[in-house]
């Protein structure tokens, strides 16, 4: 998961709106949350995806439990910290899934986060044919 400072900055405020504070340091507290964040731990990520629908930027949390055929991101071309890479395959369980590519590696996703990218390319795919 790639996610901007600015978006972070924007979470740990609305962290803090909801009445989370540091015990110590601040810089601490954030460093620990962007670890968590970054590492899957459940409650991080159910704060995140909360933060992201109050702010529209994902779908509500209903769309989370919709079904995907992870056959439909092989060959799909994605930039990951930067460097294009191309799903080879796809392992999906029922909250993450692993994905594999061509260029070699693999990573961690969220499903919800496939959701969004295949919910991109159906949309991109519908302005092209029109």
């Amino acid at each position: 998961m790639e996610v901007s400072k600015e978006l972070f900055e924007q979470f740990v405020f609305w962290l803090k709106q909801d009445g989370l504070r540091p015990r110590k340091s601040e810089r601490l507290w954030k460093k620990t949350i962007f670890s968590r964040l970054m590492n899957n731990d459940k409650k991080t990520i159910e704060n995140w995806e909360d933060f992201m629908v109050d702010f529209n930027l994902k779908p509500k949390k209903e769309v989370q439990f919709q079904d995907f055929d992870e056959n439909c991101l092989i060959g799909i071309g994605i930039s990951i910290n930067s460097v294009f890479k191309t799903i080879r395959n796809v392992i999906k369980s029922e909250t993450m899934s692993r994905i594999f590519f061509e260029e070699g590696g693999d990573v961690d996703v969220l499903n919800i986060e496939l959701i969004h990218i295949l919910a991109i390319r159906n949309k991109e795919g519908n302005e092209h044919a029109k």
